[in-house]
């Protein structure tokens, strides 16, 4: 990441760029979105100082749309303490597969985590299943789910003209 900042004179974007798009862990170590990376360098190169939301202008998250409009009030609970900055310790299923996505709400966390929507600041087995601490890795994440999920939350609260079913489990 220095170098190409450096090599495109853009060395005063390091702390900005890692605020945005580092924070994904592989193994021990920790890296940055590469496609978001690139597009904000071109981006700082052709016509905005600002960084962006690269990740969630290119996917679509219709899987999570779905997830979300299965969610419990304990969800929506759970996805808001990672909106203030905390961890959320799940039981994380890798072997998921796209026909087992939607069998059970758990699922959403092994999911949202496999796509890099989380990621895990830790992963401990115990008695066979893996858990992870799950967190948002960083600013371009945590303005998808600012933007998207919530409204999706909120989209759905109107859609039921009630909040009985985000209720339904206390």
């Amino acid at each position: 990441m220095k170098e190409m900042l450096d090599y495109y004179q853009l060395s005063d974007k390091m702390s900005e760029m890692r605020d945005w798009y580092d924070g994904y862990m592989i193994g021990e170590s920790e890296i940055y979105n590469p496609w978001s990376v690139i597009k904000q360098v071109k981006s700082y190169l052709t016509d905005c100082n600002a960084p962006i939301s690269h990740w969630g202008n290119t996917s679509g998250n219709e899987i999570i749309r779905t997830l979300v409009d299965m969610a419990t009030y304990d969800t929506k609970q759970e996805l808001e303490l990672l909106l203030r900055g905390e961890t959320l310790k799940k039981r994380i299923v890798e072997e998921l597969i796209y026909d087992k996505v939607y069998s059970d709400i758990n699922n959403l966390w092994s999911f949202l985590f496999l796509t890099g929507y989380l990621t895990a600041g830790g992963i401990e087995t115990v008695d066979g299943s893996r858990y992870a601490n799950l967190r948002i890795p960083n600013r371009e994440i945590h303005y998808i789910y600012e933007d998207k999920i919530k409204s999706w939350f909120s989209e759905r609260i109107l859609d039921n003209g009630t909040r009985a079913n985000l209720y339904q489990d206390m």
